[in-house]
């Protein structure tokens, strides 16, 4: 059942500047549509040419993905960003050293979180294990309505029919063996991890609404933290502005901006969500808007509500959490 947060919506209103309408931003704005209009003609023309004994579905992936890098480059004012945040009120809070650090993991894959729990154990740092969806079981129909969009839904439906013991032996065919699937069966497998990824982060953001927390840190069972952890992200915290959303304590296909303040930069999007920290504002954004009915991964997601300019976020740098090395990814791609 879809939560109407309707106290998180005054604080995510609250949070957000109004638009200044001058003519000089609205000129901009306009230049902005007409770039972005030219490159989705050209890829349009590029697409209905392309050979027939080109693959497509290569170009279904790697044209939204050109578009949208074209986009990042030539659309988004970075500078004006980064004024705005180098103007905005330092970030205020208290116990930051203190936070729970949730790590989300799936229960059939416990000894994949070893490393990272020896890591925060040993820096003695509080955490607590959040049960991740396991996307080879079923989902509920109210998430799937709230959260899956019309070609996840198609996607995800060609292995709704299989059992749970069904999709768990083609999961190992896939991923453990060189057995080959049918090109169907490997998008629905592959949909059904990622959603469940997708959901596992949903789930947290909503209990992190319902507590009322002003932040929380959130970490994939795959990673290690670095030497002082704690003191070196209280201090990164302490230098973001009143209005971020999200810092990334890592990731990957980073798109890094200049020099924010020591220890952050500018964010202009990214990739991977394997270690970050979340505002509840950015939280109530994401599930307010962006995470509604989407056909993104949740890292994608999050990228485009960054690149639209409805979240401001930031890169650690250093980074302060790391992948641990050889550790195979639950995401169903193959060895």
């Amino acid at each position: 059942m879809h939560l109407k947060f309707e106290a998180s919506r005054e604080v995510s209103r609250k949070w957000q500047q109004p638009w200044s309408h001058t003519r000089k931003q609205y000129k901009r704005v306009v230049r902005s549509k007409i770039k972005l209009i030219i490159l989705v003609y050209i890829a349009l023309v590029v697409w209905h040419n392309t050979s027939v004994l080109v693959d497509r579905t290569i170009y279904a992936r790697a044209i939204p993905r050109a578009l949208r890098e074209l986009r990042r480059r030539l659309c988004v004012n970075w500078s004006r960003v980064m004024r705005e945040a180098l103007a905005d009120n330092l970030y205020s809070i208290e116990g930051a050293q203190d936070a729970e650090i949730k790590v989300i993991s799936l229960q059939r894959s416990r000894n994949q979180r070893y490393h990272t729990i020896h890591s925060l154990r040993e820096q003695g740092l509080s955490y607590k294990i959040v049960d991740a969806v396991d996307g080879l079981s079923s989902f509920p129909d109210e998430l799937l309505t709230v959260y899956a969009g019309e070609k996840k839904r198609q996607r995800l439906q060609v292995t709704d029919v299989m059992g749970y013991e069904a999709r768990s032996q083609l999961y190992k065919d896939y991923v453990l063996s060189t057995i080959k699937i049918p090109n169907k069966l490997q998008l629905s497998l592959h949909e059904r991890m990622r959603f469940g990824c997708y959901i596992s982060h949903i789930l947290l953001w909503q209990d992190m609404v319902k507590e009322n927390l002003p932040f929380s840190v959130v970490m994939e069972d795959d990673v290690i933290v670095e030497r002082n952890f704690a003191k070196e992200l209280n201090r990164r915290l302490k230098s973001l502005p009143d209005r971020w959303g999200v810092l990334y304590l890592n990731g990957c296909h980073q798109k890094t901006g200049r020099i924010f303040r020591p220890g952050l930069r500018l964010s202009h999007g990214g990739l991977c969500t394997f270690g970050y920290v979340i505002s509840i504002q950015a939280a109530c954004l994401f599930l307010q808007r962006g995470a509604l009915k989407s056909d993104k991964p949740i890292d994608h997601m999050m990228d485009e509500e960054i690149l639209s300019g409805r979240i401001l976020a930031f890169h650690s740098d250093p980074p302060l959490v790391s992948l641990v090395p050889h550790v195979r990814s639950t995401l169903a791609y193959r060895r």
